[in-house]
């Protein structure tokens, strides 16, 4: 029984192990300098403050399944998600490509939320939600456009998101409960 129970944990350690090689080579694929480099962009395009590599709000990469992202983002249902961002911590889906200028700008969309929420704190509102939303797609499209790339979805999902909180809902959402 004792051999089993050790056997059972060797055997998980063993199976977990070149999943997380994976990660630690993909996370080094993307490097500090690099990510300081697009942090630095941010913070000339908005002013927000960046913090220091040393700081515990640095933000953190790390790489997770399909699963994790839909479960994080969309409710645990199917969806297109390939990112997300919480407190100084970027997600981003296993196999995302980060050599192409799509893969970069997720991550780059990510980091503005990051810088977003280590300058402002939480979103209370939906509005404060969309906002920010609008400002990290916008950038991201400016980003992308710089490097000679055009993804027209950018564009187009500021417009839906404009649209996400409707002054009805915001005004029963804001009601004081009796």
């Amino acid at each position: 029984m004792y051999n089993q129970k050790i056997l059972s944990i060797l055997l998980v350690c063993l199976l977990s192990v070149p999943l997380t090689w994976s990660v630690v080579q993909a996370s080094d694929q993307l490097g500090e300098k690099h990510i300081k480099q697009l942090l630095s962009r941010i913070h000339d395009k908005t002013g927000m403050r960046v913090p220091k590599v040393n700081e515990d709000n640095f933000p953190q990469i790390v790489f997770v399944t399909q699963q994790f992202i839909n479960g994080m983002i969309c409710k645990n249902k199917n969806c297109n998600a390939q990112a997300a961002a919480k407190d100084a911590t970027v997600f981003l889906v296993n196999g995302l490509d980060m050599t192409t200028i799509e893969g970069e700008s997720i991550l780059y969309h990510e980091l503005i939320h990051i810088l977003q929420f280590y300058n402002f704190g939480a979103t209370s509102t939906c509005d404060n939600w969309v906002q920010r939303e609008i400002e990290a797609y916008q950038l991201q499209d400016e980003f992308v456009t710089d490097k000679g790339y055009d993804m027209p979805w950018l564009r187009s999902v500021t417009h839906y998101l404009s649209q996400m909180c409707p002054k009805w809902l915001v005004d029963i959402l804001s009601r004081p409960i009796a």
